[in-house]
């Protein structure tokens, strides 16, 4: 402990002690002019230690310049190990029996491509292919199969999903209602020829060339004259000319064969009906239950249809654990 008197202490000034003691730098020039190699700068910092795969080497500290050595061969190993972390790094994140698979044109595209699956395309081989190819949503088409071929589907839809490690959408797409003529008396259908009149009636007797049975009284109802109707996926065409009790007269404007049971779509008519049949009800069960990540709903005209789905999607998840996306199918101009 320092006994002497505070008072009597001659303070000096640290700014000039400071500016007096040379610097870092200077030292490092003076001790090279010396040429001085057996001294330790006491200013110097300790000796490190350099380690690299092959060998451990002690470095001392002489000279200036062999100091400046030193601190250069430091960085240089010191490189050189964190370059061999980035690549041992990188290597360790590659998905195993890949081989680089990110690398192509599909890992980078941002239109989202919807694939259906069908009897060619229903193993691990053939969906993988897809996969790769750029499908990103694969559609189960409800409409046909059984329920279980499409929990077979999903299966090897999400092995895929696990191998690559990478999201794949699964889309589920109810079947809707389905609207369609009576039958004809010849088996083999009648063709119709554009500009005549064709009628569709209540009446259940088997059709003619003028006229079929359609079992929908609904479309009876709202179709109304320049209202268009399209048959069989649209092959033949006709527009409502007049109309009565029970019965649509139509004028034939593209001719074709129109056989038994025959699609028929309204694109100008709303019609009082649900959009959700017993069939796809249970489908939507279905599908609830495998956990499907989207539902298409067919037929859609009114909000009112996307409430009702949702509805039902609640209430077999009431605590609306991951429910799927609803999308709404564009069938009807009504729609929107």
């Amino acid at each position: 402990a320092d006994t002497r008197n505070p008072d009597t202490i001659q303070h000096e000034d640290p700014r000039k002690s400071i500016s007096a003691a040379p610097s870092f730098e200077e030292y490092l020039k003076q001790r090279a002019n010396e040429g001085n190699t057996a001294a330790t700068a006491p200013t110097a910092p300790p000796a490190p230690i350099a380690q690299n795969a092959a060998a451990t080497t002690s470095v001392g500290y002489g000279s200036a310049n062999s100091y400046l050595d030193t601190l250069s061969r430091t960085d240089a190993i010191a490189a050189d190990m964190l370059d061999s972390s980035r690549k041992a790094s990188t290597a360790a994140s590659a998905p195993a029996k890949t081989d680089n698979f990110k690398s192509s044109p599909r890992w980078r595209k941002k239109t989202k491509q919807l694939a259906t699956l069908g009897p060619a395309s229903s193993d691990f081989e053939m969906i993988e292919k897809l996969f790769l190819a750029g499908a990103d949503v694969f559609r189960l088409n409800f409409s046909h199969g059984e329920h279980a071929q499409k929990k077979e589907l999903l299966d090897i839809i999400r092995a895929v999903e696990a191998k690559y490690d990478h999201p794949i959408a699964i889309l589920g797409d109810l079947q809707g209602p389905k609207i369609r003529t009576g039958t004809f008396a010849n088996p083999a259908g009648e063709l119709l020829q554009a500009g005549q009149i064709f009628r569709f009636d209540s009446d259940e007797t088997p059709g003619n060339a003028q006229r079929v049975f359609l079992p929908h009284p609904e479309i009876l109802e709202a179709s109304e004259v320049g209202h268009v109707l399209l048959i069989d996926d649209g092959k033949v065409k006709v527009v409502v000319s007049g109309k009565g009790p029970g019965y649509l007269d139509c004028e034939v404007v593209v001719g074709g064969m129109i056989k038994d049971r025959k699609g028929v779509n309204t694109p100008d008519s709303i019609l009082e009906i649900s959009c959700l049949t017993p069939k796809d009800r249970e489908d939507l069960d279905y599908m609830l239950g495998i956990g499907v990540d989207w539902v298409a709903l067919s037929f859609v005209q009114r909000p009112e249809d996307i409430v009702e789905i949702k509805r039902l999607i609640m209430s077999y998840n009431p605590n609306n654990a991951n429910p799927p996306h609803i999308m709404a199918k564009i069938e009807k101009p009504s729609c929107f």
